[in-house]
């Protein structure tokens, strides 16, 4: 019997699994219930499309009712990897440039990785050392481009903090 239960309890976790790949976009599907269209909601699917790709993740997202194509929203996401979830937050608000509407965005997304500072640093070559926010939190940066990683010591890894 208990082999019996082990094989539908996993039957059902793996139903409940490729339920939340099937699920798709959460944030852009939160932001079209609430009747967010237009330039912001193509940039709210830009871009969480982006962060999650295929893969499982859950999200809780923010709007103001009145108007919702005219204000912010954001996401809070969970992503998951083989190796660990990633928290990821995004943004994306309509504004007024020069007389032109415009839709401004960007997004964090935020990992743990089990080396230390030093060794995590070495991983993003690439990027120039920047010095540290006060003391501890490193702070790397493409002189080209706006993405920027913090680097902050947790325990014997790092948390990292990707920018843009």
């Amino acid at each position: 019997m208990k082999t019996y239960l082990g094989a539908v309890l996993c039957v059902l976790l793996l139903l409940n699994a490729h339920a939340a790949r099937a699920e798709g976009n959460i944030p852009a599907k939160q932001a079209k219930e609430q009747g967010i269209s237009g330039g912001l909601l193509e940039r709210i699917e830009s871009i969480s499309s982006f962060l999650i790709k295929d893969r499982p993740h859950g999200a809780h997202s923010y709007w103001i009712t009145e108007n919702p194509s005219e204000r912010t929203f954001s996401s809070a996401m969970e992503i998951s990897f083989s190796d660990g979830p990633e928290f990821a937050y995004m943004f994306a608000t309509k504004d007024r440039f020069k007389d032109e509407d415009w839709i401004s965005s960007g997004y964090v997304r935020i990992w743990y990785s089990p080396k230390n500072v030093v060794q995590t640093m070495g991983e993003f070559s690439e990027f120039k050392y920047m010095g540290t926010l006060s003391k501890d939190i490193v702070m790397m940066k493409k002189e080209d481009a706006s993405l920027t990683f913090y680097l902050m010591p947790a325990g014997e890894g790092t948390i990292v903090i990707k920018r843009e």
